[in-house]
């Protein structure tokens, strides 16, 4: 069987992204996607590596997936629904995560922590450009969202 976590469901219904993990317990952590009826399920991030990507979460109109990447790389990036086109948004050398998409899917808001170790909420376009604080550093350590 696979360890799954972190469902979220395509705005069309049909696919199911999710952090699946190795069942033999390497604690390995890829995206997979499988359809609604659990069928089809495909390893979106299988690259061979051991740098766990996580956190998926689908663009308003389905044609994109937006995840945190970790380990050496750690940031956030975005791919297309079948795994390809894979590429960093977030600056290099900032340690993000937690991405979630604007509802109309033109920017990205994902937690970093800056040298200090603290964190904010930043903001960038769903091209990567214009990434920008929005809060002050503090404690911040939950998932956000991003209302309507």
């Amino acid at each position: 069987s696979v360890h799954v976590s972190n469902p979220d469901l395509s705005p069309d219904g049909g696919r199911v992204l999710f952090d699946c993990a190795d069942p033999n317990g390497s604690g390995f952590r890829e995206i997979c996607a499988m359809d609604a009826d659990g069928s089809n399920v495909d390893e979106l991030t299988a690259d061979g590596d051991i740098t766990p990507d996580r956190k998926a979460k689908w663009s308003p109109d389905g044609t994109r997936i937006v995840y945190q990447r970790e380990g050496s790389d750690f940031g956030v990036f975005v791919m297309n629904p079948d795994g390809s086109g894979r590429r960093r948004l977030t600056s290099s050398g900032l340690v993000c995560n937690s991405p979630v998409w604007s509802p109309t899917g033109a920017q990205v808001a994902c937690l970093c922590r800056d040298s200090s170790g603290a964190y904010q909420i930043n903001i960038l376009g769903a091209d990567g450009t214009g990434q920008k604080a929005i809060t002050g550093t503090g404690d911040i350590k939950v998932d956000i969202a991003w209302s309507p």
